[in-house]
């Protein structure tokens, strides 16, 4: 067996090989942590969705009415009976989000919680986004309900709630 005197390190060939290695791998873990989190994401709004849809239908079952009256809806549709509060799709639009601020105030001011302020976010003007629970604890009472945009977080975006007086019945939207 031949003993190299002198040699003690690697050759810059099997560093070099080592790099390459590390930077594939780094790329392949990479997309999938992104791609993860952007799934993420997107399921987080869809359980904001369906827990404000769920926590209007509470509202509406322990206090037989809406939050909010039918005289603050917002007509958008060409039908009579379809009616949307809120909307909007950012926060850069003046003043989205307020009407949906004003129907859900109510729920927020209710001795019954409906929602879980912790779980859902809001953005208001000056003070940044925080959660509903935040904001409540700062005396904020006027908030909108919303959520950052899965594709492009620098984008915060409201909710809209559909209302139906044919048969009485409230859907959300993003």
């Amino acid at each position: 067996m031949m003993k190299f005197k002198g040699r003690k390190g690697f050759t810059i060939l099997e560093i070099l090989v080592v790099v390459a290695v590390m930077s594939i791998i780094a790329t392949l873990t990479t997309g999938a942590v992104l791609k993860a989190l952007k799934i993420v994401r997107k399921k987080r709004i869809e359980t904001m969705r369906a827990g404000l849809e769920m926590a209007l239908k509470n509202y509406r079952g322990q206090q037989e009415e809406w939050p909010f009256a039918i005289s603050d809806l917002q007509k958008k549709s060409r039908s009579d009976r379809l009616y949307w509060v809120g909307g909007g799709n950012s926060a850069k639009n003046s003043s989205d989000g307020e009407k949906q601020a004003k129907a859900l105030q109510n729920m927020f001011e209710s001795d019954v919680s409906y929602l879980d302020g912790s779980a859902f976010i809001t953005e208001i003007k000056g003070k940044g986004r925080m959660t509903v629970q935040d904001a409540l604890e700062r005396g904020i009472s006027l908030i909108p309900i919303g959520y950052p945009d899965a594709n492009n977080q620098d984008i915060f975006k409201y909710y809209r709630i559909q209302y139906n007086l044919a048969v009485d019945d409230v859907k959300v939207f993003q």
